[in-house]
């Protein structure tokens, strides 16, 4: 039976597809819920970041310039022109 104003017939029935998406919909729930109480138990089992709250990752870095790796002393560029005036009426030259 050919299509009636351009409308093709229905593949599926409405009914069953609507389960479908609902049963998926209930189970990446379910998934979710379990990931999270998953991150959940993992956050407790972690060993506290102690009583400063300080970050592991960078524990014992100090700000500010950094002594140099090599032992000897580089001139600051800036200083070894002649100061940043210096550096700045060299580039426009």
């Amino acid at each position: 039976m050919p299509p009636h104003d351009g409308v093709p017939f229905m593949t599926a029935r409405p009914s069953a597809e609507k389960r479908r998406k609902e049963k998926l919909r209930q189970d990446r729930k379910r998934d979710k819920a379990e990931r999270r109480e998953q991150r959940k138990e993992e956050k407790a089992r972690r060993p506290d970041r102690g009583s400063e709250g300080e970050d592991p990752d960078i524990a014992g870095i100090v700000p500010g310039p950094q002594p140099d790796l090599e032992g000897d002393q580089l001139e600051d560029t800036a200083e070894a022109a002649g100061g940043p005036r210096a550096l700045w009426e060299a580039g426009r030259a």
